[in-house]
């Protein structure tokens, strides 16, 4: 996997910008929702901040990572 950065918080926060990320996003992403126990999500936050990266990231990883599998 790459190398983990740590999530960078200097972007524009200015109601503009805002608009702008929200627009993109809805342009060139999907939104799936996942329904799991306390426990998985838990783990899920755990290891994502011993990781230093959000858990969209960590979860994206981990079905990348299954995908590739599967094509194996």
């Amino acid at each position: 996997m790459p190398e983990n950065k740590k999530r960078n918080r200097d972007y524009d926060k200015s109601p503009k910008g805002i608009a702008y990320r929200n627009q993109y996003t809805r342009d060139h992403y999907s939104r799936i929702s996942v329904i799991t126990s306390p426990d998985v999500a838990k783990q899920i936050t755990d290891r994502a901040e011993a990781e230093g990266i959000s858990k969209n990231q960590l979860i994206n990883q981990a079905i990348m990572a299954y995908l590739e599998k599967e094509t194996e």
